[in-house]
This record gives structure tokens, C-alpha cells and sequence, in this order.
């Protein structure tokens, strides 16, 4: 498979998952380029997940599926299955790639992309929605807040455009790549009275959440940072935290 075949699939896998993390077995990550598999943890698309609780047993050629028993907490004690059917074999040791497994989901594709844009780590990017914020994308002349969304395919939703992610996210043998430039005229040239879909609602908690984070971190000038994350001034921002949800400013 070529690197473009596996980032095609990958992202197929986690759509048709609505964004929720999809696990690759690192068996299944061996037949990939392995510049591809490199650059996928490097980027942070894919991340370790828990090992395999059950593997097929290396320990004759009736290959059955066994659950996987540990000597201490996993991932890196000795892990082993404990054949019951065959007199002549009682522990067989099971290699670490046998059980090593890896994920990718909508929050690591949304993170990739805000880190490919230079835009600001949003910490509410998990979402049950299948719906990622990613952050405030300036162009030329306007700026415009671009969320991940899955459906028919993963796309990406921004001043009224919709681009199928697919088409503006490639790889090679050294690094993904963004197409910028179509982002940009969509900020650039919005659809007229669109937006997305995010309510007021949705858009005051995710402040409020940003808001906090920086607080967390110490940041003093949290709202400054915020508001410059966002796009907006301060008072902008204020108005929008203080707002009721009932009549409350959008």
C-alpha cells in the first residue's frame, strides 16, 4: 500500500466510526510504509492504545483465538495464553507486537490539522458528536471559525463551504500536507449568510472552556488570549461569556 492508500483508509475507518477511535493492530501497521507508520506517531495521529485482551495463540498450527494473560499490569509485563486444548502445551509466551495496538480517531485528525494550520490547541476538541472544533482560520479579509465533521466522509465545514477532508489532506514519504490555499478562499469568500452550524450555546461553553484552561495554566492575560485565538476583541468575547442563554447575544 502506498502512504496515500493508507491515509485514504484510515480516514474511511474513522468516519465510518463517526470519529470514535478506530484501533489498528501493529501487525496491520508492519504491511504499511514504514516512513508512513513513523510519521503517523511522530504526528501524533495515531497513539498508543490498550493491548490486545485477546490474540491468536502462536503456540501450534491450530492458530485459535486465546484471551491474553498478563504477569503484571500491561502493556509492558510478559504476556502469555494458556492453551486448554492440547496436553503437550500449557503457557505459550505471546510476542509484544501480537498484543501492541495503535488508534486513530476524529480528536487526533483534529488536532493534526490545528497543529498543520498553526492554530491554537483548542482542550475541547473530544467530542461524542462527531463534530471537532479545530479553531479560527484568518484569511485576507475575513476570519472564520473550521470544525471537523463526520458524515458521508470526514469534511471540513468553514464560512459556509464544505470540503471533503480527503482532497485537501495528503501525505508523502516525509510529511503531510494541507491544501492552504482552498482553506483560505473559503475563509476568504464566504457563502453568503452562512456560518456553522454551532449554536450560541455550544459557543459560549466552548469559551467559557478555553477560558478556563488558560486560567488553569496560569495565563493572566487569559482573556486576551482567548479573544486573539478566536479572532474577536475582548469585549466581543466578554459579551459573548456573559450572555444568557435565553436571548443572550450570538
Amino acid at each position: 500500500m502506498t502512504g496515500e492508500q493508507v491515509l485514504g483508509e484510515l480516514l474511511a475507518r474513522v468516519n465510518a466510526c463517526q470519529g470514535e477511535p478506530v484501533v489498528f493492530a501493529a501487525q496491520e501497521l508492519h504491511g504499511w510504509p514504514e516512513a508512513m507508520a513513523q510519521l503517523c506517531k511522530a504526528q501524533g495521529l495515531l497513539s498508543r492504545s490498550e493491548p490486545a485482551h485477546s490474540v491468536v495463540c502462536p503456540g501450534c498450527e491450530e492458530a485459535c483465538t486465546m484471551p491474553v494473560h498478563w504477569l503484571s499490569e500491561p502493556p509492558w509485563a510478559l504476556s502469555f495464553v494458556v492453551c486448554d486444548k492440547r496436553d503437550d502445551i500449557n503457557r505459550v509466551t505471546v510476542p509484544p507486537s501480537l498484543v501492541e495496538q495503535w488508534q486513530a480517531s476524529g480528536y487526533s485528525i483534529a488536532c493534526l490539522l490545528a497543529q498543520m494550520l498553526g492554530l491554537a490547541r483548542l482542550d475541547n476538541l473530544a467530542s461524542k458528536t462527531a463534530r471537532w472544533e479545530i479553531g479560527v482560520v484568518r484569511g485576507k479579509k475575513n476570519s472564520a471559525h473550521m470544525v471537523l465533521r463526520a458524515g458521508e466522509a470526514l469534511s471540513l465545514e468553514i464560512a459556509g463551504h464544505i470540503l471533503q477532508l480527503d482532497e485537501v489532506l495528503r501525505i508523502d514519504a516525509h510529511q503531510f500536507h494541507i491544501d492552504k490555499k482552498a482553506i483560505l478562499r473559503a475563509v476568504d469568500h464566504p457563502v453568503s449568510a452562512a456560518g456553522d452550524s454551532e449554536s450560541a450555546e455550544s459557543r459560549r461553553k466552548r469559551l467559557r472552556a478555553q477560558v478556563a484552561t488558560e486560567k488553569r495554566r496560569g495565563n493572566r492575560a487569559f482573556l486576551k488570549t482567548v479573544a486573539r485565538n478566536e479572532g474577536i476583541s475582548i469585549q466581543r468575547l466578554k459579551q459573548v461569556l456573559e450572555a444568557s442563554f435565553k436571548g443572550g447575544v450570538n
